[in-house]
């Protein structure tokens, strides 16, 4: 017991790091080939090993090693992980070699450097850094443990307060790497709540944003890249209950110019091509049937011509044009007819640039479609098509020549679908489980499940504990380099809402 008194008093006076009253790893000069672990005065649990011994005293085998934490704000309490948010702290935890004469150097990959036993850090970029610690004993012998460490930067929220409620429509990437986000807010201290169009910067670390609202009757529903500095915009000017002008925007928020396009045109999609813009959406027929409409503007928003689906064009529903060479392809619905459960129908139609149709394939989905589905089109990298309707569970699968590939049943309604350039198909579904929440998956071609990610929609609550809010997709996209982002909106007290936007590597993970 003396012994072990002896050692405890000797230990104490050493730089070693304690941890809820735990030494870790601290190796000294006992016994060789000798090592035990025991506990003192009941409350400190020593692990001890054995080396050599030296003239100088207690001087211990270079030994490197460590481990990492990070803040888990659901429990407010330090967990073990080897990813931590921008702007957050690792907390490393020194299990090297202790005592008299020994060093510390690291390196944190980003080029910064410190001596200290047990360091905190932050990285203030997103990415995967290398972090090598080198344990210098008085001898001179050193040890080296490397390990990687990821900067993510994670899933964002973004509101303006708890009493206004802020929502996402639509997103674009920047040439930065940063994102324009359009969507909304509500005063919710008023009644009615007074709505105001929103348009918000956020950096690529999802860490810095500015936002600025509009006047009154303005409403922005999707957005496309246009001439640098500005983008387009469709929506309304006018309180319109149609989103049927296409509105140049510069990335400080200056409206440039805003035209109204077709007649009683709804407009889900803008895609810019080298000599203007192909709006996809619907228009009401003379029987208020909502029929499919692609209309060619040039790049000043001026019409040039538009197309309605319909008589033995028929379709309905399409969400979006995508550019196949010097063609163009959209899908869209045809419907059965009230009381047929099975008699709806997909279809996907190429076109040339002056809207004539060149090709089409239509399959049946022997289901029934929601009246608010809209399908969504995406070219593969194989220069093959996938196609779904939203509020429904199948997924279609065709060859670059219109042929039937496959339809697969996924397991959630399909809200959005994309595709990457690595040749995963994108699935933004949403899902229910006590509770309305995201559900993001990837597949291959074959309809396989690579990954899959859940919104996380922990809140703190005003008593401390932690629980979850609802949340609808809306949209998901590739990015430019890897990975994809989508975004939903979070909803929690029935009417508050706040914007959700989520990076999401190849690997399934947050980036």
């Amino acid at each position: 017991m003396t012994k072990i008194c002896l050692l405890y008093d000797y230990l104490r006076r050493q730089n070693i790091a304690i941890y809820n009253n735990r030494y870790s790893m601290y190796k000294c000069n006992l016994a060789d080939k000798n090592s035990f672990k025991f506990l003192i005065a009941l409350s400190l649990t020593l692990g001890l090993s054995a080396c050599s011994k030296s003239n100088n005293g207690f001087v211990s085998k270079a030994v490197s090693s460590f481990e990492t934490e990070v803040i888990d704000i659901r429990f407010r309490q330090l967990i073990k992980s080897d990813v931590a948010l921008v702007d957050s702290n690792f907390h490393f935890r020194n299990l090297s070699t202790g005592g008299e004469g020994v060093k510390y150097k690291w390196d944190f990959g980003d080029g910064t450097e410190s001596e200290l036993f047990s360091p905190k850090h932050i990285y203030t970029n997103f990415g995967r850094y290398k972090v090598k610690l080198t344990t210098t004993i008085k001898s001179g012998e050193s040890a080296v443990f490397e390990k990687e460490l990821v900067a993510i930067a994670g899933q964002k929220r973004i509101s303006l307060g708890e009493k206004i409620s802020t929502g996402i429509t639509d997103l674009l990437e920047m040439d930065d790497q940063g994102f324009l986000l359009f969507g909304w807010t509500k005063d919710l201290t008023t009644f009615p709540a007074k709505e105001r169009a929103l348009m918000v910067v956020i950096d690529k670390n999802f860490r810095k944003w500015t936002h600025k609202d509009f006047p009154e009757g303005y409403r922005f529903n999707n957005v496309s890249v246009a001439a640098k500095g500005s983008v387009i915009v469709c929506g309304t000017t006018s309180n319109s209950n149609l989103n049927n002008e296409l509105i140049n925007i510069t990335l400080d928020g200056n409206v440039v110019w805003a035209k109204k396009v077709g007649s009683n045109t709804n407009f889900t999609h803008i895609l810019k091509v080298t000599d203007g813009y192909f709006l996809t959406g619907t228009t009401s027929d003379l029987n208020g049937k909502l029929l499919s409409t692609t209309v060619k503007t040039d790049l000043s928003g001026n019409e040039i011509w538009s197309k309605t689906y319909q008589g033995k064009e028929h379709l309905e529903s399409s969400g979006n044009t995508v550019q196949d060479g010097d063609n163009f392809i959209t899908a869209g619905l045809i419907r059965g007819g009230n009381g047929c459960q099975t008699c709806d129908s997909i279809s996907i139609i190429r076109f040339n640039k002056s809207g004539s149709l060149i090709d089409r394939t239509t399959i049946s989905t022997a289901s029934s479609t929601k009246g608010n589905s809209t399908v969504y089109v995406s070219k593969l990298n194989d220069g093959g098509i996938v196609a779904g309707a939203s509020n429904t569970r199948g997924l279609y699968t065709f060859s670059p020549k219109f042929e039937s590939l496959l339809k697969t049943n996924v397991f959630n309604d399909i809200t959005h679908i994309n595709s990457t350039s690595i040749g995963e198909i994108l699935l933004l579904q949403q899902e229910y489980v006590n509770g309305f929440r995201v559900s993001y998956t990837a597949t291959d071609h074959n309809g396989a499940w690579k990954w899959g990610y859940m919104i996380d929609g922990t809140q703190i609550l005003p008593d401390g504990h932690s629980c979850c809010a609802d949340s609808w997709a809306i949209k998901a996209y590739p990015l430019r380099t890897v990975g994809s982002v989508f975004i939903a909106n979070e909803v929690k007290d029935g009417s508050h809402y706040r914007m959700i936007v989520a990076k999401i590597g190849s690997d399934g993970k947050l980036m």
